[in-house]
């Protein structure tokens, strides 16, 4: 069952945020008290979603909609260790993508261009766990249908060392057009900086990395 974050309990709330801190906490990552405020105040661009077992949260998934590129993108996604590989991360997806269509239908579109989401470069990574667990983490998108772009997020100037790079996948949606060219990468970099971000589109060290690409899509 997926329950929405401002439907939880104090407890089941602080579950959560443990599941998170586990799998995916980061100095650059968002800080445990901006998961307190979507379950205060969530917002309508927001899909915070939180899947429970006899009450007690297994995973959850945090999405956002972006209306201009009309783009479901997963921010957080994460299944409590111990029961990883049990079936629960698929789930939580299949159950997840619906929200980005009907998202699209409520602004006024015939339906979602795609999901994005961003999964650590282990090419460039050296064998080891961290590695491997970079690998898994892609087969298991791909075989939820997700392309990997050849795309990456564009690491901005004050990045930490520390943070891997990450390559940008993409699962089709109704009102994707079937190109995948270096426009399309261009749009998924600037949609995902811009609107996911907040980035300044002006920003010099973003309009370096967007000049790589040399088309543009409209």
């Amino acid at each position: 069952m997926l329950v929405p974050f401002h439907g939880l309990t104090a407890a089941q709330l602080e579950g959560v945020i443990a599941i998170y801190e586990e799998a995916l906490a980061a100095p650059w990552e968002w800080p445990a008290e901006r998961f307190r405020e979507i379950a205060r105040t969530p917002g309508s661009r927001l899909g915070a979603l939180a899947a429970l077992e006899a009450d007690e949260p297994v995973g959850f998934i945090i999405n956002e909609y972006l209306p201009a590129s009309q783009l479901w993108y997963i921010r957080y996604f994460a299944v409590r260790a111990g029961l990883r590989g049990q079936g629960w991360g698929s789930r939580i997806l299949a159950a997840s993508l619906p929200y980005g269509e009907d998202a699209a239908v409520q602004h006024g579109h015939e339906g979602c261009t795609g999901t994005l989401l961003e999964a650590v470069a282990f090419a460039g990574l050296p064998p080891g766990p961290a590695r491997d667990m970079g690998i898994r983490r892609q087969e298991f998108y791909r075989r939820h249908g997700a392309i990997v772009t050849g795309a990456q997020y564009p690491r901005p100037p004050d990045a930490s060392p520390d943070m891997p790079d990450f390559d940008l996948l993409f699962i089709p949606g109704r009102a994707w057009d079937g190109r995948l060219d270096s426009a399309f990468r261009r749009w998924l970099v600037r949609a995902l900086t811009v609107e996911g971000y907040a980035v300044p589109e002006d920003a010099a060290w973003l309009q370096a990395v967007l000049a790589q690409y040399a088309e543009f899509r409209a």
